[in-house]
């Protein structure tokens, strides 16, 4: 639910819809990825976490590139698509978005690095 959301966001935000050109994918890269590309996952649902009937969804971001530059130009660019970002037509609704970390990495297997994020969104439950 949430991540159809965040996919969404990102596809049509004009920064991270020009840096991957649709390369964002649910929990892992194809085998053969052209990069750079955007993939998210569902870390957590914290239901005992929030006010009334408002809960944090948890979520992870990782941003791949052949460049670390380009890693954080991607990172940077999701950061700005997803601060603040609030949908009440969504279902469920988002209250808001916004990120919790911000950590880099490089996985010497693929020669990729990584800019991963870990965000939270909370939503309006009924």
């Amino acid at each position: 639910m949430i991540g159809e959301i965040l996919h969404e966001r990102l596809a049509t935000f004009e920064a991270t819809a020009a840096l991957v050109d649709g390369r964002i994918y649910p929990v892992a890269l194809p085998q053969e990825p052209v990069l750079p590309a955007i993939v998210y996952d569902e870390q957590s649902d914290d239901s005992g976490e929030g006010t009334g009937h408002i809960v944090r969804k948890r979520l992870r971001v990782i941003c791949f590139a052949l460049s670390y530059a380009q890693a954080k130009q991607v990172g940077t660019a999701v950061l700005r698509a997803v601060r603040g970002y609030r949908r009440e037509d969504t279902v469920p609704p988002l209250a808001n978005m916004e990120d919790d970390s911000r950590n880099d990495a490089f996985i010497p297997e693929r020669g990729f690095y990584g800019d991963f994020l870990s965000l939270s969104a909370w939503v309006v439950e009924e």
